[in-house]
């Protein structure tokens, strides 16, 4: 009787291991779980993440000079004559598109835009205003845009009083 008992006496520790071992396995399987990947749908190719640095996430954003930016030709501050201006880019199915506001003589209203460069860090704007037709490198840092590109002097007086090196410090506008 007593090899009996300890027969099933050995079985029912066994079957209480178990549980524990199997109630650890399941209290620990969510935690596993949890630490996956953070992936929250497809991954963006890099032309799509150097377009959202302009667009924003949403597909819209509007960048200031308000707010902290400004503009310098040849290390100049231009700023005054530019205070009011705000480019918007546009992200979307129907393709990327810019309009801008008090651009004066280097920016058209509006057009369209693409991402150039071996990295990806060159903007190009349609239109035919002096900063249009040019690689502009653009460096996004949080809520800051800076924009750098060269308008050549050209023939004509108007465009040549426009001729030099830029340096637009633009801000989000909220």
């Amino acid at each position: 009787m007593s090899t009996i008992l300890s027969k099933f006496t050995g079985c029912y520790i066994t079957i209480i291991m178990n549980k524990k071992v199997l109630l650890l396995v399941l209290s620990i399987l969510p935690l596993i779980i949890s630490c996956g990947s953070d992936d929250d749908g497809p991954q963006l190719s890099p032309e799509q993440e150097a377009r959202q640095q302009l667009a924003g996430e949403q597909g819209s954003l509007t960048w200031a000079i308000a707010g902290g930016g400004s503009v310098s030709k040849d290390g100049v501050s231009q700023t005054g004559d530019f205070a009011n201006f705000e480019i918007t880019f546009l992200n979307n199915t129907g393709g990327q598109n810019y309009t801008t506001a008090n651009g004066g003589n280097l920016f058209n209203a509006n057009g369209s835009w693409s991402v150039t460069g071996e990295n990806l860090d060159r903007l190009l704007l349609t239109g035919n205003q002096p900063a249009s037709g040019r690689e502009i490198a653009f460096t996004r840092n949080q809520e800051s845009l800076r924009l750098e590109f060269t308008v050549a002097p050209p023939s004509n007086a108007r465009v040549s009083a426009l001729a030099g090196f830029y340096v637009i410090e633009l801000r989000i506008k909220n």
